[in-house]
């Protein structure tokens, strides 16, 4: 995939995730959080249709049962020639979406008179049920897969991960910027019902804390499309000089972006402190970029690693 249209999906996704991370606090009676994602909605879809009338109800169950059958069925010849492994997890998968869309379409079987919180709650944790056996499924496949591959076949693998996390990187960074904004929004608002106190400057802050809390995330994507495009370098000429000069801009910007990332949310945290009397929620950012420095030690280490062949191989050269 081409750098350019490797951004524009970035962005996309990034405009996407933002929009899905508003629509709890606008429609949330049909999107009460991210993870309940398409579960939720394709059980409300479903509750309409059954309400509707007899034909209603005999057609919303025919594509209940379709639809959560269609894994296991799309599975089955892989299932039944015991291939791979990981593949039991699909007729599994098949019946947490039977109970998960049936208690989404019967709220009221969980909830009770709980009341429409712990409905939200609740599908929410119904959804994260059917993405834990999704994302279980895939890495077992991933893992299978690069064990019997080839070398070349490792780096295509790894390479479809980073840019994966790049994609993952982006719609935390903008859906749970967003939705974490919106939620702490609707708090603030509901705090101050009477409006005899000035938000604005609380606002402000919230707006700049979902800024700092979302820097982490995008500037980890963009390592990792960094890395990603070292490694496609990697693969076609590890010996060249465009291969060590990505690796040591990797290992710089991977630098660069930790630098940035603990001043900034330095810098946020000593600017409430000056404005804490104008102030009525403040929450302190403490970064622990883990995964940022993973990122740049492992590009340094490649870095030096792919500099130290080259300079071997030119060596090598001159004596042949």
């Amino acid at each position: 995939m081409k750098t350019k249209t490797l951004y524009i999906l970035l962005a996309l996704c990034a405009a996407l995730s933002a929009v899905l991370g508003a629509l709890p606090a606008v429609v949330s009676e049909a999107f009460s959080s991210l993870v309940a994602f398409p579960f939720e909605q394709i059980a409300l879809a479903l509750r309409w249709l059954s309400l509707s009338g007899g034909a209603g109800n005999a057609a919303a169950i025919i594509i209940y049962v379709i639809l959560c059958l269609l894994p296991t069925v799309l599975a089955l010849p892989a299932i039944i020639k015991k291939r791979h492994g990981e593949d039991v997890l699909i007729p599994f998968f098949s019946l947490i979406l039977f109970g998960a869309v049936y208690f989404m379409i019967n709220p009221a079987l969980l909830t009770g008179s709980y009341g429409m919180g712990f409905a939200a709650m609740t599908r929410a944790m119904l959804g994260g049920g059917c993405w834990c056996v999704i994302i279980s499924w895939l890495v077992l496949k991933i893992v299978r897969f690069s064990r019997e591959s080839g070398r070349e076949s490792v780096e295509k693998y790894l390479r479809i991960c980073i840019t994966a996390a790049a994609f993952a990187f982006v719609a935390v960074a903008f859906g749970g910027g967003v939705s974490g904004f919106a939620s702490a929004l609707d708090k603030l608002q509901e705090g101050n019902s009477c409006g005899l106190v000035n938000t604005t400057p609380t606002v402000a802050f919230l707006v700049l804390q979902a800024v700092v809390g979302a820097l982490p995330n995008v500037m980890d994507a963009i390592v990792a499309v960094k890395g990603a495009q070292l490694l496609r370098a990697i693969g076609e000429d590890r010996y060249s000089a465009e291969t060590v000069e990505k690796a040591e801009n990797l290992a710089a910007f991977s630098i660069f972006s930790i630098k940035l990332t603990v001043m900034v949310s330095l810098a946020f945290n000593l600017l409430q402190l000056l404005f804490i009397k104008q102030l009525l929620v403040m929450a302190v950012e403490v970064v622990l970029p883990l995964a940022s420095l993973m990122f740049m030690l492992a590009a340094m280490l490649l870095s030096r690693f792919l500099r130290e062949n080259k300079a071997l191989k030119d060596d090598n050269d001159l004596f042949i």
